[in-house]
């Protein structure tokens, strides 16, 4: 006999011959036999890092090279991004004249605030308006709500790194997320008080900090 035939027989004989528990004894040997492991995810330590051109990143420690830096990169609880070093300004998400699509939408605030989707969000906001992706360029997006959050609780850090490295500081002034509220509004952050706000008409001109992947 076979290996399985031998396996189904044992099983067959110790459930003194009842065929419904020996075929589930035996679905779950060969269910668990080669389990999948999941690799783990590496995840960067909370901090400030600078990101250099050639896609090294260290630690900013004050004291880093100032040569060949592309961003300022932020890792918070498991989730990192890349910060650019100038801010766009005057960004209008949706002219008056453009309509948005029609696609779920983030009305709650207590859901927003837990928006990290900043790629997929801004992939969106250039559907309907196609001049967005000239303004932020190639693999940059406009921050989710969540990740916008977190470059506001730590625009003192940021900011300390953004000036040693020679970008523009945050300002105390409105930016815009990419999280949407409804088909005309946006959720904005205040990055005065770190108030966030909905009732940001997309046919507004606001701040957008971008992020890229790190």
């Amino acid at each position: 006999m076979t290996e399985k035939e031998c396996l189904r027989y044992d099983l067959l004989k110790a459930t003194r011959y009842n065929v419904d528990e020996a075929r589930a004894c035996y679905n779950f040997i060969k269910e668990n036999e080669n389990p999948v492991v999941e690799p783990a995810v590496a995840t960067k330590p909370n901090g400030i890092y600078v990101i250099y051109t050639d896609g090294h990143a260290e630690p900013f420690t004050g004291t880093n090279s100032k040569e060949g830096v592309q961003y300022i990169g932020v890792a918070f609880e498991g989730k990192s991004f890349a910060v650019a070093l100038q801010d766009i300004e005057n960004v209008v998400l949706l002219p008056e004249d453009k309509e948005a699509g029609d696609r779920e939408r983030m009305r709650r605030e207590c859901d927003a605030i837990y928006d990290y989707n900043s790629f997929g969000n801004t992939a969106a906001l250039c559907e309907d308006n196609p001049n967005l992706r000239s303004i932020l360029g190639e693999n940059m997006a406009i921050p989710a709500l969540g990740i916008l959050n977190i470059m506001a609780h730590f625009k003192q850090e940021i900011n300390e790194a953004l000036a040693y490295v020679g970008g523009a500081k945050f300002t105390d002034t409105w930016y815009w997320s990419s999280t949407e509220n409804n088909q005309n509004l946006a959720w904005l952050v205040n990055f005065s008080d770190g108030y966030t706000y909905t009732y940001g008409s997309k046919s507004y001109a606001y701040a957008v900090r971008a992020v890229a992947a790190f």
